[in-house]
């Protein structure tokens, strides 16, 4: 059995974050995500304030890599007359359009360079042991640590196994595309489209 001081279970920026942090702060982490292939991505973005504090603590992020582009501003018709915004005069500077998969890669690896040690797997059931946890992985794999984190986002896979519920506040539906940037007559723009809509809203961007 592998013994850590943490057991880390997703490796999204979350779970990323939080064990590089940890391993850099003397931590024994464990950071647990099964290798998946490369698919398309939401397009995402990051407010200004967020690419600071990535800085702050040395992290990868748009204002280390220029991979990320930065948002001029909106254009939207929130319910009424289209509205202009111009990220130009924003104190804190621009929001950034991310290339996820860029984002998600380069995180892990701060991890794994701080300390964290990267198991390619998934969790086939996670036990409280004593004071502690015992997690086995698929790969069969047996961990043990005393704080155990779920990153696993909204899938809350170790917290719904131990009692967790799902809060839903309401019922909405997200569909994604991913084709070309421009159609006939439609020019370029580094800005986010925003639209309401009897249905809902939409937005779109030049990935």
């Amino acid at each position: 059995m592998n013994s850590h001081d943490v057991v880390v279970i997703g490796a999204g920026p979350a779970g990323a974050i939080a064990a590089t942090l940890l391993a850099r702060r003397g931590a024994a982490v464990a950071m647990l995500a099964p290798e998946t292939a490369e698919t398309e991505r939401i397009g995402e973005s990051l407010p200004a304030f967020a690419a600071d504090l990535l800085d702050s603590y040395e992290l990868p992020g748009p204002l280390s890599d220029n991979r990320h582009v930065p948002i001029s501003g909106t254009l939207s018709a929130w319910g009424g007359l289209r509205t202009d915004h111009d990220a130009f005069g924003d104190p804190g500077g621009p929001n950034w359009r991310l290339d996820r998969r860029v984002f998600d890669t380069e995180l892990g690896w701060a991890a794994i360079d701080a300390g964290a040690v990267p198991y390619a797997t998934w969790v086939a059931r996670a036990e409280r042991e004593g004071r502690g946890w015992r997690v086995i992985c698929e790969t069969g794999d047996c961990l043990s640590a005393t704080w155990l984190i779920d990153a696993t986002g909204r899938r809350g896979l170790i917290g719904r196994a131990h009692g967790g519920a799902v809060n839903q506040h309401n019922r909405q539906v997200a569909i994604w595309s991913v084709g070309p940037a421009m159609g006939a007559g439609v020019s370029p723009t580094a800005r986010t489209l925003i639209e309401s809509d009897v249905d809902g809203w939409w937005y779109g961007a030049v990935l």
